[in-house]
């Protein structure tokens, strides 16, 4: 399941233990319910998902944000002009990627930056639907109680 390096420095005698996703970045049949909503409605995860475990308050920012955003960019496709499209995508990238980096980084996990550009730029809602997996099991972790919990 979960891999787990030590890393031991000489001068601080330092163990620090870096954990690794539940599960793949495809493993979508695990929750049907994350990963319908990460493809259909990705900006709405993303919004709950930096809610939850980033910023808290922040999902109607980015509603309203993406969707101001999107407005916009159907409006420039109806006159032919093709350029707010790639800003979004461009913009929603970002986040999606930010989000991954600080979540491995506040869950103690292994960091990978060139994997995470590239699942964030091919498949953000796939990226989006594991963040959702982890943050999921792991709250379900944190409920049961210390002496039920497999080491």
């Amino acid at each position: 399941m979960s891999n787990k390096e030590e890393v031991i420095t000489a001068d601080t005698l330092l163990v620090t233990s870096y954990e690794d996703w539940d599960d793949s970045v495809l493993s979508c049949s695990n929750d049907t319910d994350s990963c319908c909503l990460g493809l259909w409605c990705s900006p709405i995860l993303l919004a709950k998902l930096y809610d939850k475990t980033l910023i808290k308050g922040i999902f109607p920012h980015i509603c309203i944000l993406y969707l101001v955003m999107y407005i916009y960019s159907t409006k420039d496709s109806v006159s032919d002009q093709h350029i707010s499209l790639p800003v979004t995508q461009t913009i929603f990238f970002g986040y999606i990627y930010y989000l991954r980096k600080m979540f491995k980084r506040n869950n103690n996990m292994v960091e990978n930056r060139c994997q995470d550009c590239i699942y964030s730029l091919c498949i953000p809602s796939c990226v989006l639907c594991q963040i959702a997996r982890q943050h999921k099991n792991k709250m379900s972790n944190d409920d049961i109680p210390v002496a039920n919990q497999l080491v």
